[in-house]
């Protein structure tokens, strides 16, 4: 389903750090999806945002869901499990999955991490699927580097109860982006 959603009423687009943003694009043949979740409290729904650029930077897709958790791992891990299944709805082949948890990367790159035993379901879930791509892999990134999907994950209306899906780019992200493309290797031939 593809909807132009409102925002929240109140809620404000996060200011970019001054210091600007560091988001380094993946190799050949794969597509970054970015992943990042708004948490508040376990009596309030938490929303999750998923970005897909590719080698250049180029926006493809990006999409948003919202659910319940008991805990911000929680929902990180659901996010992260909820960008899985959209990544292979999209279609993506060979994805590098990105985000700013590092406990959930370290489980899912089969190390030790502390995680309470839901978080570790719902990354087993994930792993099972990232089994699905041709390729696939999941790497830590900081704040800076996932800034693009915090933005929208700030933004997730979470009395939405089902998946919203961006074909186009959200404009609240054109400006972000574009900076972002600044580190990739852009050739004009």
């Amino acid at each position: 389903m593809l909807i132009s959603p409102t925002r929240n009423a109140g809620s404000s687009i996060p200011e970019a750090p001054s210091q600007g943003t560091i988001w380094i694009p993946p190799l050949d043949p794969y597509v970054k999806v970015n992943v990042d979740i708004k948490f508040s409290s376990p009596d309030e729904r938490f929303g999750a945002c998923y970005i897909c650029r590719d080698t250049k930077g180029m926006f493809i897709s990006a999409g948003t869901c919202s659910g319940s958790a008991g805990s911000s791992e929680q929902a990180e891990c659901a996010g992260i499990l909820s960008a899985v299944q959209w990544a292979a709805k999209q279609g993506l082949k060979c994805i590098e999955l990105e985000t700013d948890g590092r406990a959930v990367v370290e489980f899912l790159n089969g190390n030790a991490a502390n995680i309470s035993w839901v978080s570790t379901n719902l990354l087993n879930e994930a792993s099972d699927s990232l089994k699905n791509f041709e390729l696939s892999s999941v790497k830590f990134c900081n704040r800076l580097g996932n800034y693009v999907a915090h933005t929208l994950a700030q933004q997730v209306n979470v009395a939405y109860l089902y998946p919203i899906q961006y074909s186009n780019v959200p404009s609240l992200l054109s400006a972000q982006l574009n900076k972002d493309r600044l580190f990739c290797n852009i050739s004009d031939s």
